[in-house]
């Protein structure tokens, strides 16, 4: 419309336009111009449902606010893993959906991700139940294991090593290797031929 010679109203900018207007205002240091476009494009992201794109804005708007940045980026992480997490869960939905004979009636909000298609019904039941199992537990023995901690040790037990268990479950190396220091800690052993004969003895 600029080279066309007319008016640009904000209505036209496209939410993932006034998040980039706002970075490139921000390092071309003009700090309040980058607010207020940061704001708008949080405000229509949010109107739109769109997770990732509150994420990008929220981290825009950490750059801009130190006193808050520390809140803010830990928002915008927690936005994008639980939107990783759904698509996931969407994409092996639709692996289950097919293979049963129901394909999906409409196209879902929350994009189907191709690792999610790779898990099959029980495995997805299992992801789903780490990302969303509940957070009330005892804090040390058996029972206070959280569901990703349990599966975890099964497959510690079974023998993969941490690249594998990483591989397995959709986790980082780091991930796995904190998992088993709180299973250690919460079942008393200090390593995993401990771990081994503790889950033995409870098996018989």
């Amino acid at each position: 419309m600029a080279w066309r010679g007319g008016e640009q109203p904000d209505e036209l900018l496209t939410p993932e336009t006034r998040i980039a207007l706002a970075a490139a205002l921000r390092q071309a240091g003009d700090p309040e111009g980058a607010a207020r476009a940061c704001a708008a494009g949080l405000d229509a992201a949010r109107a739109l449902e769109m997770p990732r794109l509150i994420a990008d804005a929220l981290e825009q708007q950490a750059f801009l606010d130190e006193a808050r940045a520390v809140t803010l980026h830990l928002e915008a992480l927690r936005l994008r893993a639980d939107a990783t997490t759904g698509s996931r869960i969407m994409g092996a939905c639709d692996r289950a959906r097919e293979e049963l004979g129901y394909p999906r009636p409409h196209r879902p909000s929350v994009p189907a991700a191709p690792e999610g298609r790779r898990m099959d019904l029980e495995e997805a039941i299992a992801f789903t139940r780490r990302a969303y199992g509940g957070r009330r537990r005892p804090a040390t023995g058996w029972a206070g294991l959280t569901p990703a901690e349990q599966e975890v040790v099964r497959l510690a037990v079974a023998g993969l090593s941490n690249p594998e268990i990483a591989g397995r479950l959709f986790m980082s190396r780091s991930t796995v290797k904190t998992h088993l220091a709180h299973v250690y800690a919460k079942l008393g052993v200090a390593n995993r031929a401990e771990l081994a004969a503790l889950q033995r003895e409870r098996d018989r």
